[in-house]
């Protein structure tokens, strides 16, 4: 939790106003809400955090608020006992200042690894060997603890990089990280491990663990993100609640080699791994995670510019589900007006123009369709006026249904710009807010309430991901509307952000 929602759960509890804990802790009114609602945070050790703690330890009157403050903090029966003023504002101070990552930096980190233009670049997988570091195995080979994880994942991916083979690597593991994050040196030669095994043509099937808190998880997938942009990663996760008392790991490399081990809780010390060679066994633990991943589904959908079939059938998919909208990121491809898109799909020659134009009609019914109903929020970042004059300002999304990248000419621009300010006009629903381009690394982030969300790098090479699963979805929405004021859909903003984009116009059209 941040402090913001932690302050925001303590005065809530406690039914604080501003002006009240402003009065007890000698600060503005003003900036309390300003704490609450994460505009900012205090400096380390600031002194009124300790007089917020010693209010909030004074004012839980009640045995079922200090209950609440106690499962809010993660603690324990024995905490829950405890009636001593004195050491809960002791308990509240410290948990106000052990602040983890709230969502919004997770999300961030997501979209800042998104903006990489080159993740797989041959930099990054010099691993400083060329023959594989792994013994020679008969038919297996036991390892343990933390040590033991690492030298059996360094073994099982020599080996895949060194057999010869192209391989899609089965990979599950729910046991803690701890054995990765612990030794720096082991985190680079792991990812530029797997960076290697993609580069000898090798493919990845992972089961993610979305049974842990989104903290932990967008930190896992965000660590994944520069790999996920190869296509080469195919990423699951199991959608029900498992218990956690048994953990597993479990990879194999089919007809080459596998790892397994399994631990009670979260402590490796004594976690035996076994490592297997012999094609009975490797089959066998092939055979278990294909069961599971039965039992899965697609974490996230990923798509590169070749896969415009799928993607195409996907996004209409997606389109259609009615939910409320934020997006940030360049003018939509929805507002493009469907005539650019028949001469710039004539033009190339690539794809099937007339099969592109009716999926760009149908786009644009549903994206009105979906307007009666919801609410569509857009942050929108105009092109650079001189980058669209010298004709390097891509057309977002145009690369999937054109076959190459499509680029703006001023005219088409300016019939784009004059589209939205159509739709400013006659959708009640539909607002825009004209953000900074530095506030935004290159790319489109979609979000529909409840149902989905898509993420898309704009810079080359493209990349885009549809992801439904719910925890993350709702990360991505609560980034996208906390940026999102209210005060932009007003009558007055959309009059004042009609005025912005028809000075853009008058800029763009300036000799």
């Amino acid at each position: 939790m941040t402090f913001a929602e932690k302050l925001d759960f303590l005065m809530t509890l406690t039914k604080t106003s501003n002006s009240a804990l402003a009065q007890w802790s000698n600060i503005d009114p003003s900036y309390i809400s300003r704490l609450r609602r994460g505009d900012r945070t205090p400096a380390k050790n600031e002194s009124y955090t300790m007089s917020m703690a010693m209010y909030f330890s004074k004012n839980c009157s009640q045995d079922f608020q200090w209950s609440a403050i106690v499962e809010m903090m993660g603690g324990n029966e024995t905490s829950k006992s405890l009636s001593d003023r004195e050491t809960r504002k002791d308990l509240i101070h410290s948990w106000l200042n052990q602040e983890k990552p709230g969502k919004g930096s997770m999300v961030r980190g997501f979209l800042d690894n998104m903006s990489i233009s080159n993740p797989m670049s041959a930099g990054g997988v010099v691993i400083g060997r060329e023959e594989p570091a792994s013994p020679d195995l008969e038919n297996a080979m036991i390892t343990f603890g933390n040590q033991g994880m690492r030298e059996s994942a360094r073994i099982f991916l020599d080996k895949v990089i060194h057999s010869g083979k192209r391989h899609t690597l089965l990979l599950f593991s729910d046991q803690d990280t701890s054995w990765i994050t612990e030794d720096p040196r082991f985190m680079r030669e792991w990812a530029q491990l797997i960076s290697k095994a993609i580069m000898t043509g090798n493919r990845i099937r992972i089961i993610h663990t979305v049974s842990r808190n989104i903290d932990e998880m967008m930190t896992a997938i965000r660590a994944w993100v520069p790999l996920y942009m190869t296509g080469a990663i195919e990423p699951y996760y199991y959608p029900k609640i498992r218990d956690g008392v048994f953990k597993r790991t479990l990879y194999v490399a089919p007809g080459t080699a596998a790892v397994s081990s399994a631990a009670m809780g979260s402590d490796l010390s004594d976690t035996t791994l076994f490592i297997v060679t012999d094609p009975v066994s490797v089959g066998s633990f092939e055979r278990e995670f294909t069961r599971y991943l039965n039992m899965c589904k697609p974490l996230m959908r990923i798509y590169k510019k070749n896969d415009t079939t799928e993607f195409s059938e996907d996004l209409l998919d997606f389109e259609g589900e009615s939910s409320n909208v934020r997006v940030e990121g360049p003018p939509s491809i929805y507002t493009l007006p469907i005539y650019i898109i028949e001469r710039i799909v004539g033009s190339m020659g690539t794809l099937p123009g007339e099969a592109i134009t009716e999926l760009m009609r149908q786009r644009t019914e549903l994206f009105e369709k979906n307007l009666l109903d919801n609410e569509y929020l857009h942050q929108i970042v105009l092109p650079e006026i001189d980058a669209v004059k010298n004709g390097i300002a891509e057309i977002v999304l145009s690369d999937y249904f054109c076959g190459s990248p499509g680029y703006y000419t001023v005219s088409d621009l300016t019939a784009h710009i004059r589209n939205i300010i159509r739709y400013l006009k006659d959708f009640s629903n539909y607002h825009v807010s004209v953000i900074e381009s530095g506030q935004n690394k290159g790319y489109i982030l979609y979000a529909k309430e409840g149902s989905g969300v898509l993420v898309s790098k704009t810079s080359p090479p493209s990349v885009t991901f549809i992801i439904k699963e719910s925890n993350l979805t709702a990360a991505f929405w609560d980034y996208l509307d906390r940026k999102a004021d209210t005060g932009w859909i007003t009558e007055a903003s959309r009059n004042e952000t009609i005025a912005v984009l028809e000075k853009y116009i008058e800029s763009l059209n300036r000799e």
